[in-house]
């Protein structure tokens, strides 16, 4: 019954999305367009609040900044140690910049981790080796991190919403919040 009744909840709210969609807004007679994504205060936001386009950007800004300083730190033979403390403060502050807001999708988590997979095999000098036409041999990941005194990505992402949430958590907005009564038909958070 009460995932029947999720699912009528669930429906409505589609519904309700469906027709605030089909309302036109007009200025002097003419309609006014419509866009599926802007960018407010420096960040895209798209018309489903997805926040893959946020992310999309930070890899980008990510991949341009690591391709500069990784090439650095190999010219002049820097360590794994201090390249991996070099790549915390200087690329994974710009991939997860704006990341506690975000509503993290398995797909947003393996890009970021995939890019930080990479980055950490380039640092450790442990990159995938070819051993047949079609096959590849990729060293152990856990060993890698340890080499560069790096974590898992999902230990930074969780570092940052610990950060806000204790932020949030020490407001007194929060216990007024925390002890109202949620209205009928919306998510529990």
């Amino acid at each position: 019954c009460e995932s029947h009744a999720r699912c009528r909840q669930q429906a409505k709210r589609n519904q309700a999305a469906r027709a605030a969609q089909a309302v036109n807004f007009t200025l002097d007679g003419a309609v006014l367009g419509k866009t599926r994504l802007f960018k407010y205060l420096g960040r895209v936001v798209l018309e489903n609040d997805s926040d893959w386009p946020a992310l999309q950007k930070n890899l980008i800004k990510a991949r341009k900044r690591w391709a500069s300083i990784s090439w650095l730190l190999g010219r002049e033979g820097a360590t794994p140690k201090v390249s991996g403390y070099i790549y915390k403060a200087a690329i994974l502050t710009v991939l997860l910049y704006g990341s506690e807001t975000w509503v993290w999708s398995q797909r947003m988590l393996k890009a970021c981790e995939g890019f930080h997979h990479r980055a950490a095999r380039r640092i450790a000098g442990t990159l995938p080796k070819r051993v047949g036409p079609d096959n590849w041999v990729y060293p152990p990941i856990g060993e890698t991190l340890k080499t560069c005194c790096l974590h898992p990505i999902e230990c930074y992402i969780a570092r940052r919403w610990k950060t806000v949430r204790s932020y949030v958590e020490d407001r007194p907005i929060f216990l007024l919040c925390k002890q109202a009564r949620r209205a009928p038909g919306l998510p529990m958070q």
